[in-house]
């Protein structure tokens, strides 16, 4: 049942996931997804961690709903750098891409973790992995905008 899956001929490789092919501006409109999803996070974190108010359920659930955006880019730009696109832009791919992913996911941890108790660990984390992300966006848009 997974062979075909796993090993069909095609212009681009053995590979079914070879033979896909992506567009760019799919990777672009996710990252504004991502982008959005961020600015709606860490305003609510933040005002959390600023009215002292402690962790709550739903600051924890866009914290994971911003991780599954940001892993869902973070695969579609590894794809793209499979295709031949922006290799140019490998180490802002790899690194602008997992950093920002690695900090949502131990704030996603620490959220949990933190239910009832001050937000202000969660905020510094979501912060630094909107900054993270947003600097690569920047990045990214700069390197497209050049070629």
């Amino acid at each position: 049942m997974l062979s075909p899956l796993l090993a069909s001929d095609g212009p681009m490789g053995r590979g079914a996931i070879d033979n896909y092919v992506i567009s760019p501006d799919l990777h672009m409109w996710v990252g504004i997804a991502v982008l959005t999803a961020l600015a709606v996070t860490t305003i609510w974190v933040a005002r959390l961690a600023l009215t002292r108010r402690p962790v709550e359920r739903g600051a924890v659930v866009l914290v994971v709903v911003t991780e599954l955006v940001l892993m869902a880019q973070a695969l579609l730009g590894i794809k793209l750098l499979d295709q031949g696109s922006g290799f140019n832009q490998l180490y802002i791919h790899y690194l602008g891409g997992l950093i920002p992913l690695g900090l949502f996911m131990l704030a996603g941890w620490t959220g949990w973790r933190r239910l009832g108790r001050s937000a202000l660990p969660l905020a510094l984390l979501v912060g630094a992995g909107s900054a993270s992300a947003a600097m690569a966006f920047a990045i990214g848009r700069a390197f497209v905008n050049q070629a």
